[in-house]
């Protein structure tokens, strides 16, 4: 039979698992054990290891009768004939990983102190004689105890060093054991040794600067050259074993020298217990990313089931990281001044997006004339294991993002071109789950435009206006609310024109553009039909509807690396020959 306990394995856990409260601990539980089961954590308030291992029933919960968890129990959990509620299985399932996890690490902490005795005795030769030991404190000077009874009358013991930092004693056998202090005085040396007390180091190196290093290292390794966390942490374990063969060849070569083996030894030490606490777990490593690199955790998007899930940066973060330094910005501000002084001088040449009708009508209620704009851009990709059988077995949808007004030397340079949202193709097929996801996504982008920024280098607010959102044809016309076909009916959203028409001379045929009015009244008609049909080419809403700025009739520009290939890109723009009878009608019966 399968043995479930090769599943547990405690090396993920932070080193701090059994300090971590309240956000720091429902970080972790979700890396661990998903949303949903510390959303089942949170309501009850267990916001620690011990409130968790001390709550006899998480899921008891499930059987209080009360209205106000009726949500919760539809969403993570089912009712039986008898009204019953039972809660989903992988959830349950999560959580008693979890427990079983948190309680392996207690029953290993606890073999450990077991062995605290041996520890002891051998403690002198192990700490350099700089460290004070127990044996030679003072109490009242050195350290503190402190001895009292907890809220369940049981006795308990803490002892204060002289650095502040409180530990607790465990009881044995009536006994306080003192190993907790003992850890902490080596832990102390370690963290409290100087490396600048040496002239063979520089001044300005310290353990933070080698932890930000190896932090890069493992971060290329993971993004750049795509290896998994195993492969991570095997580097990491290799690595930490090569320096302890250096420290013992350092130890059998050392001779009478300013730098001592102790002190070699202390700061290979500290070395090993930063690079294997780095890679130990997905937690640690987000944690020193952020703190070192300013690396944002997307933010996951709950769809319409608990299952399904999108994950956003919004664009106030990712913009204030991008124009942090201002040199950027300046470029920006430099092109733009040149654009509109060359385009003052000829007013038939368009050379930048804002002299468009689409975008000059956006902005010019806008009481900040200063302004960027933004464009969206939408594509799909496929993830594939390139020695599998089937290809595309994951297809995501990915939003991007793109300063439009950057000059033409940066345009197209990768680190300018911004990751907004990804969510799997499959569940944007579901109108619930799309919308929203397109909420958030409309909801933070309208923000940005209403609200702005504030970044470092300037001391105004900076606000930014949508100009497009681009795609291929396909990708435009869904997004749009356009038919998603181009071989019959109204197949361009540019223009009300038919598949029949299309190799008609335009010296013989004009076509009539869709305009505001036009596209609007299809789609109210549409709506109120709620028939599934599609008029004129048009399907129904648009994804970005309620997106400040935005049209399907102009802000969905033309393919033209496919129009012109393909031979679709109509030249001339007239209104003098549309079907009047279907408008007539149209207009009539809305």
């Amino acid at each position: 039979m399968f043995q479930l306990d090769i599943l547990i394995d405690i090396s993920i856990l932070p080193s701090n698992i059994m300090a971590l409260r309240d956000d720091d601990f429902i970080d972790f539980a979700k890396e661990e054990a998903s949303h949903s089961a510390t959303t089942l954590l949170e309501i009850q308030g267990i916001n620690c290891v011990k409130s968790l291992l001390m709550t006899n029933s998480v899921y008891a919960i499930m059987d209080v009768k009360s209205k106000s968890l009726d949500d919760l129990k539809i969403k993570y959990g089912y009712m039986q004939d008898d009204g019953a509620f039972v809660i989903q299985h992988g959830v349950k399932g999560n959580i008693e990983y979890l427990i079983d996890l948190l309680k392996k690490k207690c029953i290993e902490d606890v073999k450990l102190a077991k062995s605290s005795k041996h520890n002891q005795s051998s403690l002198s030769s192990t700490i350099p004689k700089s460290a004070s030991t127990v044996t030679s404190n003072i109490e009242g000077e050195h350290y503190f105890i402190l001895i009292q009874n907890d809220s369940n009358g049981a006795l308990k013991c803490d002892i204060r060093c002289c650095c502040q930092k409180w530990s607790s004693l465990p009881l044995r056998r009536g006994k306080f054991q003192l190993s907790n202090f003992y850890r902490h005085l080596q832990d102390d040396l370690i963290n409290n040794f100087d490396p600048i007390s040496f002239t063979t180091i520089d001044e300005k190196c310290s353990f933070d600067i080698l932890l930000k290093l190896y932090t890069h290292f493992l971060l290329e390794l993971r993004e750049y050259h795509l290896l998994p966390q195993k492969v991570v942490q095997l580097i990491s374990s290799n690595i930490s074993n090569l320096l302890e063969v250096i420290l013992k060849l350092i130890k059998t070569k050392q001779s009478a020298s300013v730098l001592t083996v102790v002190d070699l030894e202390t700061i290979f030490t500290h070395v090993n217990k930063l690079i294997t606490s780095i890679s130990k777990n997905e937690y640690t490593f987000l944690k020193q990313c952020q703190k070192h690199f300013n690396y944002e955790l997307p933010i996951e998007i709950v769809l319409n089931t608990s299952e399904d899930h999108a994950y956003y940066i919004p664009l106030k973060i990712s913009l204030s990281h991008l124009l942090h330094s201002g040199e950027l910005l300046d470029a920006i501000n430099n092109n733009t001044q040149s654009l509109i002084i060359q385009s003052n001088k000829d007013n038939d040449l368009i050379l930048s997006n804002r002299q468009c009708r689409s975008i000059k009508s956006n902005t010019s209620n806008r009481k900040n004339s200063d302004f960027l704009l933004l464009k969206l851009y939408s594509d799909g990709i496929g993830i594939t294991n390139p020695i599998g059988p089937k290809k595309d077995s994951h297809k995501f949808t990915c939003f991007y993002f793109l300063l439009d007004d950057l000059p033409n030397v940066l345009r197209s340079q990768v680190n300018l071109i911004g990751l907004h949202c990804i969510a799997y193709t499959k569940h944007l097929k579901d109108k619930d789950s799309r919308d929203v996801l397109m909420n958030v996504l409309i909801q933070d982008f309208n923000q940005l435009q209403t609200q702005g920024i504030t970044v470092p280098c300037i001391s105004s607010r900076l606000y930014f206006s949508f100009s497009f959102l681009c795609g291929d044809n396909l990708a435009s016309n869904e997004l749009g609310g356009f038919q998603k076909n181009f071989n019959s009916g109204h197949f361009c959203r540019h223009f009300l024109i038919t598949y029949e028409q299309r190799l008609i001379p335009l010296t013989d045929i004009s076509f009539v553009p869709r305009t505001h009015l036009r596209h609007d009244l299809i789609v109210d008609r549409i709506v109120s039909n709620n028939d599934g049909q599609t008029l004129f080419g048009v399907s129904g809403d648009s994804w970005f509807r309620n997106l400040i700025g935005f049209h399907p009739t102009e802000s969905l520009p033309p393919d033209l690396m496919h129009d012109t290939a393909e031979g679709n890109t109509l030249t001339h723009e007239r209104e003098d020959n549309f079907n009047q009878v279907d408008w007539d009608s149209l207009q009539k019966n809305h």
